[in-house]
């Protein structure tokens, strides 16, 4: 079943330029489009589009704090997710953030598959606008690279997989193979 595509709007507020691009860089790598903010009062005044989306913020910003943005957002009834990164944060910081609402909170440095997860966990419909035929091809490319590490002949590896379906489930399950692959 090919499926069409689901928008999902990544908005970023981050007010250095260099971490910015990176992060649109790295959602772009996986298909979400990113707006990008450098300060709180950029993202308030921006026009933003009536799909699902959620709010990758920096703690420390110029003028506006991420956690003063949060508390606005909260204030004009806009609970749009909020995934926290700061590199200057502190367990009383996270406490606040995820006790007015915060989805997450991710000291810098972060690994990028944290982010990404984050950010699945909090659109997990979304991440089925992978069109089915993308999602065979990274199974069956997973598939490959299991069964022919375990030396498992091709019709048995075809039969195992045939469970699998192009979900979002099932690209989890890819993206769990694949890290404990890479941890091996």
């Amino acid at each position: 079943m090919n499926r069409a595509a689901k928008p999902l709007q990544v908005y970023v507020v981050e007010d250095d330029p260099s971490m910015r691009n990176a992060l649109k860089n790295l959602l772009k790598s996986v298909g979400l489009h990113a707006k990008l903010f450098a300060t709180a009062q950029e993202f308030l005044s921006a026009e933003k589009q009536d799909i699902a989306s959620c709010l990758i913020l920096d703690v420390r910003l110029p003028g506006m704090s991420g956690l003063d943005l949060q508390r606005e957002l909260n204030r004009s009834n806009n609970h749009i997710p909020i995934i926290f990164i700061t590199g200057h944060g502190d367990i009383p910081m996270s406490v606040r953030a995820m006790r007015a609402g915060a989805v997450e909170f991710l000291p810098k440095p972060f690994r990028d598959q944290d982010l990404l997860d984050a950010v699945r966990r909090q659109a997990p419909a979304v991440f089925d606008h992978i069109p089915a035929p993308a999602a065979a091809n990274n199974l069956g490319s997973l598939q490959q690279f299991l069964f022919k590490s375990a030396e498992v002949p091709q019709h048995e590896a075809d039969e195992s997989f045939s469970v699998f379906s192009a979900s979002t489930e099932a690209l989890e399950c890819v993206e769990i193979a694949r890290r404990i692959v890479d941890a091996a």
